[in-house]
């Protein structure tokens, strides 16, 4: 009978990871938002995707990319026009236009449409000066994420800095005791900090308990790179921090 292989630590927090059914199921919303926030201009816009006219195709979204980015440059006939009047006005037989589920950009504004129900021209009704609730949440999402995505690295990067440090002169022997318990202490303020702004009423009455919870794990960073560089060095120091253990 072989021996087996031990579980590689990357193998090991897969299966944790999925059986925990929260868990994938956020994950798999976080990949959704993701996809969405990737092809925002092909499900919102008020481009069309694809678009024939006088027996010649166009693909204004993806010529709106090109232009961006300094390619290439719009004929002048679709220079500054809305797509839906061109359509509108010039269309002939045989010529069509394909455009994307939502046909509004986020910033398409139209007062006589100012503050409309739900139906089927807006999916999610239009705000104060009308604009599609719909596109531009689909177009937000872009925002939402890069925020969340670069505040994430940054506190990533951050602890992994402070607890690598700590953990590799701790072992190395050049952090005395009176240096360790300063660092701790300073740890213990650093992780009271998210509940002591909560407190003082920092954070508006609308964010306070999501700036709460996504503040929580910060602290535990830097502790749990300690212990990461503790075991990769032969230190057991696992009852130090419990969320590594």
């Amino acid at each position: 009978m072989r021996n087996e292989r031990p579980d590689t630590p990357v193998a090991t927090v897969w299966r944790q990871f999925g059986r925990n059914h929260l868990a994938v199921f956020a994950l798999i919303m976080v990949l959704v938002l993701f996809g969405v926030a990737a092809l925002a201009d092909f499900i919102a816009n008020d481009k069309p995707l694809v678009m024939k006219y006088q027996n010649r195709f166009y693909f204004p979204v993806l010529k709106d990319y090109a232009v961006r980015l300094g390619m290439t440059r719009w004929q002048r006939e679709f220079q500054n026009i809305s797509y839906k009047a061109f359509a509108a006005e010039n269309f002939k037989q045989g010529d069509w236009a394909q455009f994307p589920p939502i046909r509004y950009s986020q910033n398409d504004v139209s007062l006589a449409t100012a503050l409309r129900p739900p139906s089927a021209q807006h999916l999610l009704g239009t705000d104060e000066i009308g604009r599609d609730i719909a596109s531009r949440i689909v177009h937000g999402s872009r925002v939402s994420l890069s925020v969340g995505f670069v505040a994430v690295s940054i506190y990533v990067l951050i602890g992994l800095l402070i607890g690598a440090l700590a953990g590799y002169y701790e072992v190395s022997g050049l952090c005395d005791r009176g240096a360790g318990a300063r660092r701790e202490r300073f740890s213990n303020h650093f992780a009271a900090c998210p509940a002591k702004l909560h407190r003082s009423g920092v954070c508006s009455r609308h964010i306070r308990s999501g700036f709460r919870n996504s503040c929580r794990i910060c602290p535990q960073l830097p502790r749990f790179w300690r212990a990461a560089v503790h075991c990769k060095l032969g230190v057991h120091s696992l009852r130090r921090s419990p969320i590594a253990a």
